[in-house]
């Protein structure tokens, strides 16, 4: 977990010298949590860096959920002042195994 904090401490550091004020937001999980859609993983689909992916789990479930939020005519769309997502009617994806 040190390792980790210094990994991305290095990398703010570079991104803030850029003048891109970070969020860093690590999102550590199990084989087992990983293949669980977590509300999450919708904004994983346009912004995130994944730093580690054994075995590139998490690359392929976010592709397999930018393929069925695309068949799905999924966007985001202000809410007051956030953002929401717009996901067809019956579609949500809640306890579902993702792959």
């Amino acid at each position: 977990m040190r390792i980790l904090k210094i990994l991305l401490d290095e990398i703010a550091i570079k991104l803030m010298d850029e003048g891109i004020d970070p969020e860093i937001s690590p999102l550590i999980l199990t084989k087992k949590e990983v293949r669980y859609f977590n509300p999450i993983y919708l904004d994983m689909t346009t912004s995130c860096i994944i730093l580690y992916d054994k075995n590139h789990i998490m690359r392929g479930i976010l592709e397999n959920l930018r393929a069925k939020m695309k068949r799905w005519k999924s966007y985001k769309e202000p809410f007051g002042n956030k953002w929401v997502w717009v996901i067809k009617k019956g579609e949500f994806m809640g306890g579902v195994m993702l792959r």
